[in-house]
């Protein structure tokens, strides 16, 4: 850092000034070809590295150096003390995005019944399934597919407000009434959070609890659209995915998105993993908003 960047940052205090003179083996304390032009673009941490061949022994030259030495000592002591700050932000804002996705919303834990949902799904083709699947899964932890497969996992599709988090939340909160612990979140919440734990272990935290929980619900899996996915957010995604394939954990997705789509946004070996542990099953009635609105 420049002596001019400097004297903005450091108190008035510290900017002391050596004495002008020197003595005949230097200029104003400075050794040849060394001056305080030639320092300027240096950092005071990199003038002090080479202190010895910078300043003469004379007084000029060792009150020069002192100015620098201490210059330097303020700027480290400034600056840790600006680290831990800010690294005492960062903690707390990730723990405070971190938090959020704990529990399951206020308004899906009240939608969160089975029966309610049934009813206003009833008639609709494409419910039938997916009701099946949900109280499979809460009755014995396991669904039987028409096909005779066993998924401990779950995942709904199909067009928005057609109470396709409420029936998901409604099997999360069983299986927590059961015991289970659980983590409850919106695929862009998860990414967010990852993200505001960059510069802290929080996001490495939270994957390992996302990936060991005992039951994990992501809404509006694959959907983010305020932001891209990162290479490394993909990857904790994936670390999750794979944990939770690889140790049998049960899984609650809901998406917007068609299986197609789904496919084609995520890594072939992520998709593959969700089919094989989860039914994949599209769920609608007539708009379940709606409906409830009206009831």
């Amino acid at each position: 850092m420049s002596v001019s960047l400097l004297s903005r940052t450091i108190p008035r205090s510290t900017r002391a000034t050596a004495a002008s003179s020197g003595c005949t083996q230097c200029q104003d304390g400075y050794r040849p070809p060394y001056s305080l032009r030639a320092l300027l673009p240096l950092s005071d941490h990199q003038v002090m590295e080479q202190a010895d061949a910078v300043f003469c022994t004379c007084t000029a030259g060792q009150a020069r150096r002192a100015l620098y030495a201490r210059r330097q000592e303020d700027w480290d002591r400034w600056t840790a003390t600006t680290a831990v700050e800010r690294a005492a932000r960062d903690a707390a804002a990730a723990a405070a995005t971190t938090a959020a996705l704990i529990d399951a919303p206020p308004l899906y834990q009240r939608l969160a019944d089975l029966d309610a949902i049934e009813r206003l799904a009833a008639g609709d083709p494409k419910s039938t399934d997916g009701m099946r699947a949900a109280r499979m899964l809460i009755e014995s932890g396991a669904i039987q597919t028409r096909t005779g497969q066993e998924k401990n996992s779950l995942l709904l599709w199909g067009r928005t407000g057609t109470a396709k988090t409420s029936l998901a939340t409604a099997v999360y909160v069983a299986m927590q009434r059961k015991g289970a612990s659980g983590v409850w979140t919106t695929y862009a919440g998860l990414l967010k959070a990852i993200r505001a734990g960059y510069k802290t272990d929080s996001a490495y935290e939270l994957v390992a609890r996302c990936e060991t929980v005992g039951v994990l619900l992501i809404d509006e899996f694959g959907q983010d659209q305020h932001a891209t996915p990162t290479e490394h957010t993909r990857e904790m995604m994936a670390n999750i995915i794979y944990a939770r394939h690889d140790y049998e954990r049960p899984t609650l997705f809901t998406t917007n998105a068609t299986p197609a789509q789904l496919q084609a946004a995520f890594d072939r070996a992520i998709w593959a993993r969700i089919a094989e542990m989860a039914a994949v099953l599209e769920f609608g009635c007539t708009d379940y908003r709606e409906q409830r609105g009206a009831a």
